[in-house]
């Protein structure tokens, strides 16, 4: 039973030392990689330098602020370097008990406990160190935030906005709106034969009610009932019915249930989404970017 626990443990330890190495650092790109997939390197670096300044035109950065963000973008490339570098030395530490350990595998034997202790003492070190860098990463982006004026942050979508976002998008099953979620169920439902349908409605008209309306709502029992009720219509309806019906579909569930405006999932509409934004300052290249943009405005070194 011991000989099974530690095989298994040694195959996820292989996974992830595999993942550590092959893992990006946050915002870095690979050019060995994207070439790879057959993209010549200049004209994707040129459209990935119009999506970066793309970014940095939408936060209308003055002269005075890009010369201050520079030396903190230079902070946060060497905190990724870092990173990157301490990856690689944990690769090269595990390479020896990596190969024992995938020798030991092919030949249908358990690796030694000694194997196990190697790699696993070098992702925990991995990940300690890793962990602070990452840190001083995000104190060096607050940094960066600080220099930017009220309005300018109001166009940078938080990392809390994005993840009530990503959740919320997450409980409609990929949809943005509550509407959107409810004729996707619906539709579904179309695909059910009477007795499967019979079985899982009222479970179904619940599960709906408790995502689209909470079920500490007051009117939580009477809105699982509307939504019962127009389950039931769209079940019951010709195929060529619900398809003529679909273009205008989601407004009539809407009126039909009364869905409230705060049951979408929140809009990044007129933001920058976040994940673009962090992107963009751990980007190596919006460093060499921000220092064209300072040099042609008059600001950079003489």
């Amino acid at each position: 039973m011991k000989s099974r626990s530690l095989l298994a443990a040694v195959v996820c330890l292989f996974s992830a030392a595999t993942l550590a190495q092959d893992a990006p650092v946050a915002g870095e790109r690979s050019d060995v990689a994207e070439t790879a997939r057959g993209e010549p390197l200049a004209p994707r670096r040129t459209r990935d330098d119009v999506r970066l300044l793309r970014t940095l035109s939408e936060l209308e950065l003055t002269t005075e602020q890009i010369a201050k963000i520079i030396p903190l973008l230079e902070e946060i490339r060497t905190h990724l370097t870092a990173i990157a570098a301490r990856r690689a030395k944990t690769h090269a530490a595990q390479r020896g008990a990596l190969a024992n350990a995938r020798s030991a595998l092919i030949r249908g034997e358990t690796p030694r406990q000694s194997t196990y202790d190697t790699i696993q003492k070098s992702l925990r070190q991995l990940q300690i160190s890793t962990q602070t860098l990452q840190q001083r990463v995000l104190q060096v982006e607050s940094r960066i935030q600080a220099e930017l004026t009220e309005r300018q942050l109001l166009r940078i979508e938080t990392r809390e906005q994005r993840e009530a976002r990503l959740t919320r998008v997450r409980e409609l099953e990929g949809e943005t709106t509550a509407r959107a979620y409810v004729v996707k169920k619906l539709q579904e439902t179309r695909e059910l034969l009477p007795d499967q349908y019979a079985r899982i409605r009222l479970r179904l008209a619940n599960e709906i009610a408790v995502k689209t309306e909470g079920p500490r709502s007051p009117r939580f029992n009477a809105y699982r009932q509307r939504v019962l009720a127009t389950m039931d219509q769209a079940y019951q309806w010709p195929a060529a019915h619900f398809q003529a019906q679909l273009p205008t579909l989601e407004q009539a569930v809407e009126d039909a249930l009364e869905i409230r405006s705060d049951a979408d999932a929140p809009s990044a509409e007129g933001l920058i989404p976040y994940e673009q934004y962090a992107g963009a300052i751990r980007n190596p290249r919006t460093l060499e970017l921000a220092r064209e943009m300072l040099d042609l405005r008059g600001g950079g070194r003489q």
